[in-house]
């Protein structure tokens, strides 16, 4: 009599066990393997409590082809276990998010491996990012990423990330300047026309480096180019900037966006001009010229693309006598 309420309390045990019982850090760490046992655990003891609850009967041979129960309970049994590992996801995804908000530090991290495998219903891609607590404790901790963006990040990349200080192994890539700044309380935009009209002008590497830094963060002076132009390198965004000082300004972003200064140019003196026949989009104002254009950049290395190149947005701003 007893044996159905006993497993009636396993059954509500596995469950509470599985939603509150392992520790934050613990589930977000091992979400698939923790979901797939606690789904599975939990659907087991619930058919068997069921079963005990509600034992079979003995069913005349004429009655069976009318007997629709055992598929009933096949379905709902099927609905839970799916239903019941989604919940854990979502409460796992959930938590996570609350506690990166209310505990979140900022730092940066290395990549130091990932693992990439997708198929047409799954993806399991993840990176290994090393990094250091403001304690000075250094963790190694594996993100889940998608496929697409596993292929924008490369061995040994600083990303910028929050942590837990509660749970340090909880982390989050900050994948806009809007988060960045929101967790290092600046103010950061993206580069405007009006930004390279003042770059262009800048004549010290120092203060050119300065000012991009002080519009989004990890700017970083690689160099000076055929002596007379400065290259510039952006860790976060793998975006170059080449300034040759009051001629010229090349700017390399590392993806394809046609939007690019859409609205500041439909907003400004620059005139889009219809009868150039070059590549991209010129657009002209007395003494600047923008050209705007999508190219290809080759790339050796065959885990980056099937291809052996990749495309890039890249503007070339020059100065005028005119």
């Amino acid at each position: 009599m007893y044996k159905k309420y006993i497993f009636l309390a396993l059954t509500l045990l596995s469950i509470a066990f599985f939603y509150k019982g392992v520790p934050l850090d613990v589930f977000h760490a091992h979400t698939t393997i923790l979901t797939l046992v606690g789904g599975i655990l939990s659907t087991i003891l619930l058919t068997i409590t069921f079963f005990n609850f509600y034992p079979p009967k003995a069913v005349k041979a004429e009655d069976k082809k009318q007997d629709n129960f055992g598929c009933i309970l096949i379905v709902v049994i099927v609905i839970f276990f799916f239903g019941f590992s989604g919940f854990l996801i979502f409460n796992t995804v959930n938590e996570s998010s609350l506690e990166i908000e209310k505990n979140g530090k900022y730092t940066v991290g290395e990549i130091v491996n990932g693992s990439s495998f997708k198929t047409r219903k799954a993806d399991f891609t993840s990176v290994i990012i090393r990094y250091k607590t403001q304690d000075g404790k250094v963790y190694q901790t594996a993100q889940d990423i998608s496929a697409e963006e596993f292929e924008n990040y490369y061995r040994y990349q600083e990303v910028p990330i929050v942590y837990s200080s509660k749970y340090p192994t909880i982390l989050q890539i900050l994948r806009s300047d809007t988060d960045i700044a929101k967790y290092l309380k600046i103010k950061i935009r993206d580069i405007s026309i009006s930004d390279l009209e003042k770059l262009i002008e800048l004549k010290n590497p120092s203060e050119i480096n300065q000012y991009l830094n002080s519009i989004n963060q990890k700017w970083q002076y690689e160099g000076a180019y055929n002596g007379n132009s400065y290259v510039y390198n952006n860790k976060f965004k793998k975006n170059i900037i080449k300034v040759t000082p009051g001629k010229e300004l090349v700017y390399a972003l590392n993806d394809v966006n046609y939007e690019l200064f859409e609205d500041e140019l439909n907003k400004s003196d620059f005139k889009k001009n219809d009868n150039y026949e070059g590549k991209g989009t010129v657009y002209i104002k007395p003494g600047y010229i923008l050209n705007k254009r999508i190219e290809r950049v080759k790339t050796n290395d065959p885990e980056k693309s099937v291809l052996d190149f990749e495309q890039k947005t890249v503007v070339y701003f020059l100065k005028t006598n005119n």
